[in-house]
């Protein structure tokens, strides 16, 4: 009867152990599992990524659009009339808008073009287009009315 007895726990300990089997590895299974973990992660994290990154660049462009606000306040106030600046490098080096500094980094910008449109100088209108959306265009005007077009909602 002991001898059944320490058979058996001979067995237990040798099924406890993992037999005959030396593991120095993950099992196909698990290695399937963490894959699969990891898809279902990253299909839930990339849109979210998305949508971050397109609010980013919304603040971008709006930013952009009050220093061009303020500049063309500026520029108002020392000529009597708002100026109406296209999106090449040439308008957005300063020298029409009394040579800001923040008006120059905008002429660097790549994710927007931006343009300032004006009627006989009394009021202006500035838009942002961003490059690889053409549909979302952000506006401000001289009034301080933002608008932004559906498309550039995330």
């Amino acid at each position: 009867m002991f001898a059944n007895f320490n058979k058996i726990n001979g067995i237990i300990s040798w099924a406890k152990k993992g037999g005959n089997m030396n593991r120095k590895g993950f099992t196909l299974i698990e290695l399937i599992i963490v894959v699969i973990i990891i898809g279902i992660l990253a299909t839930l994290a990339i849109p979210q990524y998305r949508k971050a990154t397109q609010r980013a660049y919304l603040g971008k462009g709006k930013h952009a659009l009050s220093v061009i606000a303020s500049a063309e306040k500026i520029y108002r106030a020392d000529s009597g009339k708002y100026i109406a600046v296209a999106n090449t490098a040439v308008a957005w080096d300063g020298t029409d808008l009394n040579n800001m500094v923040e008006v120059k980094e905008i002429g660097t910008d790549t994710n927007f073009t931006y343009a300032v449109t004006s009627t006989d100088g009394t009021a202006f209108t500035a838009t942002a287009t961003q490059t690889n959306l053409t549909a979302c265009t952000i506006s401000l005007t001289d009034f301080n009315i933002w608008t932004v077009a559906a498309a550039c909602n995330p």
